[in-house]
C-alpha cells in the first residue's frame, strides 16, 4: 500500500488541518437521553470557574454514532448539566465513556480537551416500548438506566429534555478546558498554559420518543458518576440525531491553575494518577 507510512504526506496533512475538509459530525447517533434532579451544591462544588451551574439537573447519554465523520462507528455515554460563564448560557460535561474506537478518544481529549476515556462495555438495547443502557468500566457497572417509553417521568424532564424541533439544526456551546501537561527533570509532574473553550455544537433530531426512567449510579473512585447524586428521575428519550462539533469559537486563557486542574483530572485519568493504585487481573 503506498500510503502506509508513518510519515504522513503533504495531502494527508492538508486534509487533517482544513477544517473544511474534515468537519467532525457524529451523524446517525441513536439511543438514550435521560435527566435527573440532583444536588446543587454538588454541582456548584464539581463545576470549575469561572463556570456556575444553572440548573440542578444533570443531563445524560449512551448513543451508537453509526456514521461518524472522523472514524469508525462507536459508542459513546455522557453526562453533563447546563452552566454560564456569567454571559452565556452552554454544557459543563464531566465525563465520556467510550468503546470500539480510540480515534474519538484522543482526538476530542486533545484538540479540544473534551473528557473522554475507554469503558469496557456499553450496551444500549430496545424491546418494544422498553429501552435500556448501561456503561461499566474496571469492573464497576457505572451507569444502568432502564426507559418505559410513553411520558416523561415529570413535567420537568419536559423542560430540561424537550422542546428541540426536529429536522432543524439547533445551535448550543459547550465549554471544554484544556491544559498543559510535562515532568521536570524530578519526575514532578506540571500543569501550565491553561484555557477554556466555547465549542460550537449543532444538533439536528430525526426521532425523539419520550419515556420515563429509572437510573442506578455505581460508585467507582475512577468514575465518579455517582457523586451526580439521583434525587429524582425527570425524564428520558429514545432518539435518533446528528451532532457537529463545529470548532472553538472562543478561547479565554485562565492563570487559576491550581484552582481548576483538580475539578478537571477524573474525566481525563484514573485514580493511580493521584496515588491510588489499580490492580485488575
Amino acid at each position: 500500500m503506498s500510503n502506509c507510512s508513518f510519515l504522513k504526506t503533504p495531502e494527508e496533512m492538508a486534509w487533517v488541518q482544513d477544517g473544511t475538509k474534515n468537519i467532525p459530525w457524529m451523524n446517525n447517533c441513536e439511543g438514550l437521553y435521560a435527566a435527573w434532579e440532583t444536588d446543587m451544591e454538588t454541582l456548584a462544588k464539581l463545576i470549575p470557574a469561572p463556570l456556575t451551574p444553572v440548573i440542578p439537573y444533570v443531563i445524560a447519554y449512551v448513543v451508537e454514532a453509526r456514521n461518524p465523520t472522523f472514524c469508525n462507528a462507536y459508542k459513546e455515554a455522557c453526562v453533563m448539566t447546563v452552566v454560564t460563564d456569567g454571559e452565556k448560557m452552554g454544557n459543563y460535561t464531566f465525563g465520556l465513556l467510550l468503546t470500539d474506537s480510540d480515534n474519538p478518544v484522543l482526538t476530542g481529549r486533545e484538540e479540544l480537551g473534551i473528557p473522554k476515556k475507554n469503558a469496557d462495555l456499553i450496551d444500549i438495547r430496545r424491546l418494544g416500548d422498553k429501552a435500556y443502557a448501561t456503561v461499566d468500566r474496571m469492573g464497576i457497572r457505572v451507569f444502568d438506566l432502564e426507559v418505559e417509553l410513553g411520558d416523561y417521568n415529570n413535567e420537568a424532564g419536559a423542560a430540561v429534555l424537550g422542546g428541540k424541533p426536529l429536522g432543524e439544526d439547533t445551535e448550543g456551546i459547550s465549554f471544554f478546558y484544556k491544559f498543559d501537561v510535562n515532568q521536570n527533570a524530578n519526575c514532578d509532574v506540571v500543569f501550565s498554559d491553561l484555557r477554556m473553550l466555547d465549542v460550537r455544537m449543532v444538533s439536528n433530531l430525526h426521532t425523539w420518543e419520550a419515556g420515563a426512567a429509572s437510573i442506578e449510579l455505581g460508585p467507582s473512585i475512577n468514575d465518579p458518576w455517582a457523586e451526580l447524586v439521583v434525587k429524582q428521575p425527570i425524564g428520558a428519550a429514545w432518539t435518533i440525531f446528528d451532532l457537529g462539533i463545529l470548532g472553538a469559537q472562543k478561547v479565554t486563557p485562565l492563570d487559576m491553575v491550581d484552582k481548576v486542574i483538580p475539578h478537571l483530572i477524573a474525566g481525563r485519568y484514573d485514580a493511580s494518577f493521584v496515588g491510588n493504585p489499580n490492580q485488575i487481573l
